[in-house]
């Protein structure tokens, strides 16, 4: 052929040469040059970043004629063979195509041949976790005994995959993704060589795309230069990508922030219409969301951008607050994720676009902390404004509560106070579980309204203290439905005091529940139980208090049966007791 792609003539053929690995070449020049040669490596890493063309320099390293301290001299007869791809002394085997056993036996009976030229036999086994365990075991023998003239280099993508028995005879590896800087400098070098004129910001877009990998950015940019015939432009990068321009990535950041729900589905349309991938969008404003972030949360970090970008992010991240960025991100991650696999990927991506300019909205603890926290400021802001002179309820004339008819005829003297014991008693004592019978509620013959703390002032539409305290097993057994461990400390408590949309809850002199039970997300729950049954916004106070109130005795005993009438109602004989 008279033409090669860029990534297999520009191939590095010295150490000195492969971009960003240092940590491996600077480690296999030293053992050259020491002498310590191990029979097996095993090069693994990410496409792209240079596990083979590092195995092949390492092969012709080893078995260079006029080597140059550890670097192979790429003019001897060795190294031209080795670089031809003529070599009977350097094998290279893709395990993705030859993955059986009969493959291993045969290397196995190949392996005991000495060097035809060179000093050593090298077998690059590329995508080795592709072998079968059967393989495995077959190519197990020859790593435990290898002949002295033989090297291993396995290379892989997934070395998770590689039985444990292999990895531990094997000096391991890691190849890294390749920064931006370095390959930003790579790739200037390789389009000035081979005579493109080139846009900075396109070869950072390229550098961009290829997330790390070298050989994807030299496949772009080789594709780039072929579109523009010879010249790189960011719109050329673009046309061929199918990603979406930095402006609109910007003006999408812009309407998040702003809440511009409209603008987001109109820009989504647009896309559409252009035959856009929609994955790729989201991965480019993913991308740029990110980098608002980290200027948000550090602004003097140090991050390879184009020119003149640093200060558009720093504008635009002034816009976001952190929560609001987290939140979009998370949103983005998400329906990313789901993309996949969506029949509809437009749909998922209008319904979380909506979803990301409102940060409160959506199911999750911390969206439902979001619309608490909003509920609560809004809750001080009415309050404040109450304190400031405006009318509220306290400001209503208060009268007398009148008595029921039913109270005056058991010998109650109409003082509302003496109510509140009688509740609290049987509230607690079906609290801690000895008796949950609630008590007949009682209706006062004249609507009017009394002072705070006496259990008849209106909280939430007309809820009174004596009300929650009729209701309050109702509330518990909410409570126990949602979270059994807020119920049991819960159950150790009484209700003390309503008001303004406030129940005061209280817990006995040095009850050890008192503390486990007030924290934001456990009085949360018992705030989301007291609104589904009474309606409205309610705030928990958890306090300590004395004991529960006794049950109030009544003026008289109660009228007891005699034995006649026990015996009408219930039947029976009467039997003679006799005492010895």
């Amino acid at each position: 052929m008279s033409y090669q792609a860029l990534y297999r003539k520009w191939r590095p053929w010295r150490f000195q040469e492969i971009v960003g690995q240092e940590h491996v070449t600077l480690t296999l020049k030293n053992a050259l040059l020491a002498g310590r040669i191990a029979h097996a490596y095993l090069f693994c890493g990410p496409r792209g970043t240079g596990k083979t063309t590092t195995a092949k320099v390492l092969a012709r390293a080893l078995n260079c004629l006029a080597r140059q301290g550890a670097e192979p001299c790429n003019e001897c007869a060795v190294c031209r063979e080795i670089n031809a791809g003529t070599s009977m002394d350097v094998v290279e085997i893709d395990a993705a195509s030859h993955r059986g056993i009969d493959e291993i036996r045969e290397l196995r009976e190949k392996v005991r041949f000495s060097p035809a030229l060179a000093g050593y036999r090298v077998y690059i086994i590329d995508e080795v976790h592709m072998l079968t365990s059967e393989a495995f075991n077959a190519l197990l023998k020859t790593l435990e005994e290898p002949p002295a003239h033989v090297v291993f280099v396995l290379a892989t993508t997934e070395p998770h995959k590689v039985p444990l028995t292999i990895l531990s005879r094997c000096q391991r590896f890691d190849f890294h993704p390749i920064g931006l800087a370095d390959m930003l400098a790579r790739l200037r070098e390789v389009a000035a060589g081979a005579g493109f004129q080139v846009e900075e910001e396109a070869l950072y877009l390229i550098a961009r795309a290829a997330d790390g990998g070298l050989r994807d950015a030299l496949g772009i940019l080789d594709q780039a230069a072929a579109y523009g015939n010879m010249v790189v432009t960011v719109d050329h990068v673009h046309r061929i990508m199918g990603t979406v321009r930095d402006d609109l990535l910007d003006g999408a950041a812009q309407n998040l922030a702003a809440g511009r729900a409209d603008r987001l589905l109109h820009l989504v349309a647009t896309l559409v219409e252009e035959g856009k991938d929609l994955r790729l969008f989201v991965q480019g404003l993913t991308a740029y969301l990110r980098n608002l972030m980290l200027i948000r949360v550090s602004p003097h970090e140090e991050l390879t951008l184009a020119s003149g970008e640093r200060e558009r992010l720093l504008e635009r991240a002034g816009e976001f607050t952190r929560e609001q960025l987290l939140h979009i991100l998370h949103v983005l991650t998400r329906v990313e994720q789901d993309m996949k696999w969506a029949s509809q990927p437009r749909v998922l991506l209008e319904v979380a676009l909506v979803e990301a300019t409102r940060p409160e909205s959506g199911s999750s603890p911390a969206a439902l902390a979001r619309r608490v926290e909003q509920l609560e400021l809004r809750l001080e802001q009415l309050m404040a404004g109450r304190v400031n002179g405006s009318v509220g309820e306290k400001d209503v004339v208060e009268k007398d509560v009148q008595p029921p008819e039913e109270e005056l005829k058991a010998g109650n003297t109409g003082d509302t106070s003496t109510e509140r014991p009688q509740a609290g008693k049987n509230t607690a004592a079906g609290g801690r579980g000895k008796k949950r019978a609630a008590t007949k509620e009682v209706q006062p013959t004249q609507a009017v309204k009394a002072p705070p703390g006496n259990g008849e002032v209106c909280a939430n539409g007309g809820v009174t203290l004596d009300k929650i305290r009729q209701r309050w097993p109702q509330v518990l057994d909410l409570v126990q439905s949602k979270n059994l461990p807020v119920y049991n400390y819960l159950i150790h408590s009484w209700p003390e005091q309503v008001g303004e949309g406030v129940l005061t809850i209280a817990f006995g002199p040095d009850d050890m529940f008192k503390e486990l039970l007030d924290t934001a997300a456990n009085r949360r729950v018992v705030e989301e139980a007291l609104a589904v049954l009474f309606p409205g916004t309610w705030r928990v106070n958890i306090v300590y208090g004395n004991a529960p109130p006794e049950e109030r005795k009544p003026d008289e005993p109660d009228e007891q049966l005699d034995a006649a009438t026990a015996i009408q109602l219930f039947g029976g004989e009467e039997i003679e007791e006799k005492i010895n």
